[in-house]
Parts: C-alpha cells; structure tokens; sequence
C-alpha cells in the first residue's frame, strides 16, 4: 500500500529536522574545537617564585629595610601582576605591572622598623593572572635591636588596694652600640605609678630605672607606660610597658 500525501510530508519534515539538527552539532564542534584547544594548549603567564621569604638580619630600630623580590615569567604569554598588598601598614610595596615571557619583575618593598623590637616578620600578597597561582605569599623577616636595651622590657603588677605591691620593678637600659647617654627624665602614665631613675655605680654607662605601684591603685586592670627620655642621638624617648591587676581589699 503506497503511503499517502500526508505520511509523505511528515516523513519528509522528520528528515528535514534530522539533517537540520546534524549540521547544528557540526557547526557547533567546529566553532568550540579550536577554543578549547586554545584554552588549555595556548599561551600562558606562569609565575615563579625563586625567594619567596627573606631575611634582612639585624637592624637597627627605626632603620629602613628594603629588598627586592624577583618574580620570573615561566610561561609563554605576558605575566600581569594585578596587586600587591602588604600585611603591615609599616610596609610600602611597588611592582612591576607586566613581565614578559622569560623576563623578571620585581616586588620592591620597604619596611619602617620604628615600631618594633626583636624578630619580625611582614608579608607581602601578591594577585598575577597566571591561572594556576593566582596569588603568592612574600615574607620579610628582621631582627630588630634598639638603641636602647631595656631588660626586662616591661613592668607587672598585681596588688590589692591599700595595700603596697609585693612586687618590685627595676629596669637597666644600656646602649648596644655603646653610644654614651643620659637619662634625663621619667615620667609614668598615672599618679599612682611612682618611677625614678639613677646611674648604676658599678656599671659605667649603665641607667637603672624603678618603678612602683602606690597604694592608692584603683581597683582593676593595669595598662599604662613609663616614658624614659634620653640623650642618645638615636633614640630619645624609650617606653616601658606596665601591666598588672589590683584586687578589691578583703572584707
């Protein structure tokens, strides 16, 4: 039995859309085919990272410490360095913007070191467009020496109110680098912290600092300094921390 008109055209239109939906797909595989291909077979930024931590050594307090973090393009397309962030607003970072492949970039950082004493560490994150890592830590280590010596570097007290403390502070500043000084000053935080100072007689070039707790400490958390002015060219004014707790007077 021979189909009709009507089963012939809807045969034909089943076709139609067949071949439609093949040259689709086709079409489709040929425009997405060299796309992904270039998308994981194509030129790329890589960045490398021979010295990712660095150490300025001994500083002094109060010096400037600068270096340099060289940052290399591995890859085979322009590395672009989007920002570079310091952890430390003691920190000032620029950077090259753009290395060419093979060629290296810097990260310049320069960090104030009047804030601390002792060993530090400040980092650096760095964002590049390299797709496989996409951010970098930097890390500038120091050890930091004051001018000053203060040992030990701070004062605690625990006390009950109206009563003296049953501790004592005394502190020896020296000068590392042996720069002759004088203290010319001390002055406390509060009335109730009572501080003096005097050359040590047995140590030339030696200044011994005391600090005591007056017993009329109010009740509470202690958190306070004793500001020790000095005539060295380097550093006029050293701070000691004082902390501690006085208790309320048993009933």
């Amino acid at each position: 039995m021979k189909p009709g008109a009507g089963e012939r055209r809807a045969g034909a239109m089943g076709m139609n859309r067949d071949a439609m939906a093949f040259v689709l797909v086709a079409g489709l595989a040929s425009f997405a085919g060299p796309s992904f291909a270039g998308a994981s077979g194509g030129p790329r930024p890589q960045v490398a990272v021979a010295e990712p931590a660095a150490d300025a050594g001994r500083v002094h307090r109060g010096d400037a410490v600068r270096h340099d973090f060289e940052l290399r393009n591995a890859g085979t397309a322009p590395l672009r360095v989007i920002d570079a962030m310091p952890a430390c607003a003691c920190e000032a970072v620029t950077f090259d913007r753009l290395i060419a492949p093979g060629a290296t970039g810097l990260v310049h950082v320069t960090l104030d070191t009047s804030a601390f004493t002792g060993p530090i560490a400040k980092g650096v994150s760095v964002d590049t467009d390299d797709p496989d890592t996409p951010r970098i830590e930097l890390i500038l280590h120091a050890q930091v020496q004051p001018w000053i010596a203060v040992a030990p570097g701070f004062a605690r007290f625990t006390a009950v109110h109206g009563m003296p403390a049953a501790e004592s502070f005394e502190a020896t500043l020296t000068a590392p680098d042996g720069q002759p000084f004088e203290i010319t000053s001390v002055d406390a935080s509060f009335p109730w912290l009572v501080a003096s100072f005097h050359a040590s007689d047995s140590r030339p070039g030696t200044w011994l600092v005391d600090v005591r707790l007056g017993t009329d400490a109010p009740v509470g958390p202690i958190s306070g300094y004793v500001v020790v002015q000095t005539t060295h060219p380097r550093q006029a004014r050293v701070e000691i921390p004082v902390s501690g707790f006085v208790k309320p007077p048993p009933h």
